[in-house]
């Protein structure tokens, strides 16, 4: 059974209620205090796992918005570091942190991207993400990440791309997931290394992968708009559909772009103004949304002033996804059950 879905096009980009819920991503963990909440939330935890937790284990889940380097374990990252003989004191320092700013959150992600620099990594990363997803009883998952160039250790976006495989097909015969991959433009490419993105995803959909769309992702502080709309553009005349980071940071310019280009998805939209909320709210472009992580990244104040709010009457319902290390998928599950 999957619950609360309407599909109006696909499978790949239905206008649905995803409520992937799991175990927190501390349950997953060896490192003590990898995950703190508040004490309102652990009343909250306690009350769902005698209220919801059994129902929320059981049930078959859609996971659409999974970044490949924001789904990794914390201990692996760590285990990655010591093996590179890195100091790990501000990896741990981050990883335990009750929350964390967005441009801490994207410095974490800087960290991973030295610590999962060659095809065995990237392998054995991909392994245990899918691992990691089918043990919370996923049965669908769009898998995003921004391939790669590294002339250091001899790999191409495709070998990294080839890497990526390697490690779903490992999990394949133990993790029966249906697993679609979503190439995302990195923010801090050019518009040539975007492009080539883009053509490798031509290509390899060309080859029979199951390519399911084009992201653009990462640190929204970094870019301008008109770098990255030619290859989105170049994209979307291929037959990709393209989901969207939008304003995670107030940026009129990439907002109001974005909402002009209709994708078939936008993620977050946590700083939008009124005029661009009601552009949003007309066109129906379904939205991805994740609680916990919003509130830990601090995009916004406090639950009671989430912009899910402003979509209470909204009939494109509001998809929901995890998008970082350590957040806890049950809690958001509560609060929407609580709702």
């Amino acid at each position: 059974m999957i619950v609360a879905c309407v599909f109006c096009q696909s499978f790949l980009f239905p206008v649905v209620v995803c409520l992937s819920c799991s175990e927190t991503m501390q349950s997953r963990e060896s490192i003590p205090g990898m995950v703190n909440i508040d004490d309102a939330a652990v009343l909250a935890m306690e009350d769902l796992m005698t209220e919801y937790l059994p129902m929320c284990r059981a049930m078959p889940k859609l996971e659409l918005h999974a970044h490949l380097n924001g789904s990794i374990r914390a201990a692996t990252l760590l285990e990655l570091a010591r093996e590179r003989d890195e100091d790990c004191t501000e990896l741990e320092n981050i990883l335990k942190k009750d929350k964390r700013s967005l441009p801490e959150t994207f410095k974490l992600f800087g960290l991973i991207r030295i610590l999962t620099t060659d095809h065995r990594v990237i392998t054995r990363i991909t392994r245990e993400v899918i691992e990691d997803f089918a043990a919370e009883n996923t049965i669908y998952i769009e898998l995003r990440t921004a391939p790669k160039n590294n002339s250091a250790v001899g790999m191409t976006k495709r070998s990294y791309m080839e890497s990526v495989k390697v490690g779903l097909d490992i999990a394949a015969p133990v993790s029966p997931i249906h697993v679609r991959l979503i190439l995302s433009i990195d923010r801090r490419e050019t518009t040539e290394a975007a492009m080539d993105t883009v053509r490798l995803a031509c290509e390899l959909r060309k080859e029979g992968w199951d390519i399911a769309g084009i992201d653009l992702s990462g640190d929204p502080a970094i870019g301008e708009w008109t770098t990255f709309a030619p290859a989105l553009m170049f994209a979307r005349e291929q037959g990709f559909p393209l989901a969207l980071h939008c304003g995670e940071v107030r940026n009129s310019e990439d907002i109001r772009s974005m909402l002009a280009m209709r994708p078939e998805r936008l993620g977050h939209v946590c700083c939008l103004d009124n005029y661009e909320w009601e552009v949003l709210l007309a066109s129906r472009i379904p939205v991805e949304v994740c609680l916990t992580s919003n509130l830990a990244t601090q995009s916004v104040p406090s639950i009671e002033e989430h912009h899910l709010g402003h979509s209470r009457d909204w009939s494109p319902l509001i998809l929901r996804y995890l998008v970082s290390i350590g957040l806890s998928i049950v809690i958001d599950f509560y609060m929407i059950f609580r709702a």
